[in-house]
């Protein structure tokens, strides 16, 4: 028998330069956290070490590891300067008819239990070296991990405990003495039957114990360069699996055979003729509906004729053409000789009368049908006139409006606009509404398409709560706020609790509103809002702060209002019910339509 170097007595920390670091600190945790992990200053695991361990003035400490422990180092001086850390560090497993490691548990775990170390190569990443319960459904957690074990006793979510990877282990239930078992579908369960992810755990020495298998993956390794042959079990591995880390390119200096079918995603360049045994020696070749190549005769000589009713797609040259039937054009008629420059074609007198041609019109004229019997002629353009309203206010009068003020709420009329302010009383709230078409006509604000609505706002005193409301429709302001599922389109703004101060585009139908926000003020911003109804069911918003440039359209598609009674728009602003000051300047405000 074989002889064994001597293993190291104990370990020494050296420094960058290889000076041994005197009194240094070892700190020790599970691999992959920062949860300080057990070692011990006898073989027995008896004592246990301080995390720190603290080496002597030689830099040199001594720390055994429990059986099948998976640890991270780290390395520091006396001062606690980072020396070096190295993580995943393995403890041998000892000789023992049972394999047992101390392993810790993302999960709860049951006496019994099949559990792998996680990699983190779930759907929905786990922490790696941490165990979890086992399942066939996915490669992760059945035919995937390095490590398959059984737990010896129940263990409590992110605590460490007994694993048994090899030997005798005592199920979760019952057996059948002989059968083979393999990770089934249910979390940590085993089952008889080989799933599609199949790994088996073990097989059965008692109706309540297995005899665990080889619960560890092992790689075997390949000569760097290949001299043998490459042996794979029939059908049933692949190389450069979608997934999986993939060689780049392959050199054949032979023949390579395919018994499946060859995708190829990018060019394949054939520096050779390719040879097709699928098809015909010496005809055309096309592809087939399918897009596969197929064989197909021709006859006649010099170009190529297609020997069946070809559909011609591109010109046909031919110095003459002597046809046995009549050139049918289109679903009728026939052909003529020559047609008028830049003329018009129109049909004949009758469905197989021959196409005749309308001379051109002057410029800037269109064509107009004569009729059923008569031939299309040249007229002057007629001029559209699209009439719009537009009506628009600077707030020059008080009177213009109806003013709603609460709790001393106040709008203010001056050469500026209008200030809509809120007291400091709890509760204020100041609304004045634009009253801009007759009740009696028909429409109404929210179905007039297309309109426009625009307001000129500055930001001004800030309370700690806010809500103000600017476009068509006079939703309800109590006590506290503004009620928002209220019919209306329009933006709003919101603080609460002196937080972030947002506009938003927003509509409501039927008490359910739809809202995206625009931009975020502060004090002495100002913003100019746009709001443009192009259909019942498409409303864009646009904004421009502070004078700069326009926004893109903001788009609401959803909870338009339907109703046809609405002929107000409104300004609002209230202090939602907390007792500070709030006001804003609505300088201007127009609408279109």
């Amino acid at each position: 028998m074989a002889g064994t170097l001597t293993p190291t007595p104990f370990q020494t920390v050296l420094d960058a330069t290889g000076v041994a670091v005197s009194g240094a600190k070892v700190y020790t945790y599970t691999a992959g956290t920062t949860t300080a992990a057990a070692t011990y200053t006898t073989l027995a695991l008896d004592v246990e070490n301080a995390n720190p361990i603290v080496a002597d003035s030689s830099g040199r400490y001594v720390a055994y590891l429990p059986a099948g422990g998976n640890f991270k180092f780290t390395f520091k001086t006396s001062g606690d300067v980072l020396i070096k850390e190295q993580d995943n560090v393995q403890a041998v497993p000892g000789s023992s008819v049972n394999l047992d490691i101390t392993g810790t548990v993302g999960e709860a775990v049951t006496a019994g239990e099949v559990v792998y170390m996680s990699s983190g190569a779930e759907a929905s990443a786990l922490t790696k070296g941490l165990w979890y319960l086992t399942d066939s459904d996915a490669t992760p957690t059945s035919t995937l991990p390095q490590s398959v074990g059984m737990a010896v006793s129940a263990i409590a979510i992110n605590t460490a405990g007994t694993i048994r990877l090899a030997g005798e282990a005592t199920t979760d239930g019952s057996v059948v003495v002989g059968s083979t078992y393999y990770v089934g579908a249910t979390p940590g369960a085993i089952v008889t039957s080989a799933p599609s992810n199949s790994r088996t755990v073990g097989v059965a020495n008692t109706t309540s114990t297995l005899i665990l298998s080889a619960t560890s993956a092992v790689v075997a390794s390949l000569p760097v360069p290949i001299t043998q042959d490459l042996l794979f079990t029939d059908n049933t591995y692949d190389i450069g699996k979608s997934g999986a880390t993939r060689p780049r390119d392959g050199f054949f200096s032979r023949n390579t055979v395919v018994g499946g079918t060859l995708g190829v995603t990018g060019i394949a360049t054939l520096t050779a003729q390719p040879i097709l045994s699928s098809l015909t020696a010496s005809q055309a070749t096309f592809t087939d509906g399918s897009k596969g190549l197929v064989s197909n005769a021709i006859t006649g000589t010099g170009n190529v004729v297609m020997s069946a009713s070809p559909t011609m797609t591109g010109t046909i040259g031919a110095a003459a053409m002597t046809l046995s039937t009549p050139l049918v054009v289109g679903s009728g008629g026939s052909g003529v000789a020559s047609h008028t420059a830049y003329g018009v074609i129109v049909g004949g007198t009758g469905t197989t009368a021959a196409t005749q041609t309308i001379t051109p019109g002057d410029s800037g004229t269109i064509l107009t049908s004569g009729g059923t019997g008569g031939v299309p002629t040249w007229g002057a353009a007629a001029t559209q006139v699209i009439p719009q309203v537009i009506q628009s206010t600077a707030f020059e009068t008080a009177a213009r409006f109806t003013e709603t003020n609460v709790s001393g709420g106040n709008s203010t009329f001056n050469t500026q606009g209008v200030e809509l302010d809120t007291s400091a009383t709890i509760s204020s709230s100041t609304q004045i509404k634009w009253n801009l078409v007759r009740a009696e006509n028909a429409g109404g604000l929210f179905t007039t398409f297309p309109a426009q609505f625009g307001a000129f706002l500055g930001i001004d005193t800030f309370g700690t709560d806010r809500q103000d409301f600017y476009g068509l429709g006079t939703p309800t302001v109590g006590a506290s706020g503004i009620t928002y599922t209220d019919d209306h389109i329009g933006v709003k703004i919101v603080r609460a609790s002196s937080g972030t101060t947002t506009v938003s585009a927003t509509t409501a139908l039927s008490s359910t509103e739809s809202a995206t926000a625009l931009t975020t003020v502060v004090a002495d911003d100002t913003v100019d809002v746009c709001i443009e109804l192009v259909s019942a069911s498409s409303i864009k918003f646009y904004y421009r702060k502070n004078g700069s440039t326009w926004s893109a359209a903001t788009e609401i598609t959803t909870n338009i209002p339907t109703s046809t009674a609405m002929v107000a728009a409104s300004f609002a602003i209230s202090n939602s019910g907390v007792a500070t000051r709030t006001a804003v300047k609505v300088y201007s405000a127009y609408y279109l339509r």
